[in-house]
């Protein structure tokens, strides 16, 4: 985005009001993710029973706001990797609900959002096109990206060092170092 000067009114307020949420972001990482994840949860539970509502959950904030809340999440993972990686499954719920999914499809998590596969606890299928997250408290969440919500495994007792399903995404590994285990998962495909 970017502002020709001098600025209207309008376009002051919304670059003011983009660098403070910036500022929010960097100043409580913790606050801004679970925050964020809270009211993606929340969309994800309206958009399940739009019939009974008056309001047009694509035109909501949270919608139109995906780029910049991709461009904070971007910021933060740049910035302060070790607070997103404590909160790495919320901090996914925010990352996969402002996706674009179509591009998704087509492409690879690596190329929509380079800045996530940094983590080695984060791993994408191309050919189930479901997404893995192992987590600091040894949970493991699959995202399926046809499903609003994340299926949750307790698969370690330690954190998750890395994860990675395997190329025809049928098997999927995960590692603890605390617990010194290697553990396979078979995911049901289809």
């Amino acid at each position: 985005m970017s502002f020709g000067l001098p600025l209207t009114p309008a376009a002051d307020s919304c670059r003011t009001a983009r660098h403070a949420i910036s500022l929010i972001a960097t100043a409580r990482p913790p606050a801004f993710i679970t925050t964020l994840a809270k009211e993606v949860a929340r969309y994800n539970t309206l958009q399940q029973n739009p019939q009974h509502l008056n309001i047009a959950l694509h035109q909501s904030v949270l919608c139109r706001g995906r780029p910049e809340i991709l461009r904070n999440m971007e910021i933060l993972i740049d910035k302060m990797q070790t607070d997103v990686s404590d909160l790495i499954i919320e901090a996914m719920d925010i990352i996969i609900h402002s996706l674009d999914h179509n591009m998704l499809k087509t492409k690879g998590l690596g190329e929509v959002f380079p800045t996530v596969c940094r983590f080695q606890n984060v791993t994408f299928c191309t050919s189930t096109r479901r997404i893995a997250v192992g987590a600091k408290n040894g949970n493991l969440a699959i995202y399926e990206l046809r499903a609003p919500k994340s299926q949750v495994i307790p698969a370690h007792t330690a954190a998750i060092t890395c994860c990675s399903f395997s190329p025809d995404g049928k098997h999927l590994v995960s590692y603890s170092m605390g617990e010194n285990k290697v553990s396979f998962w078979l995911t049901a495909v289809g």
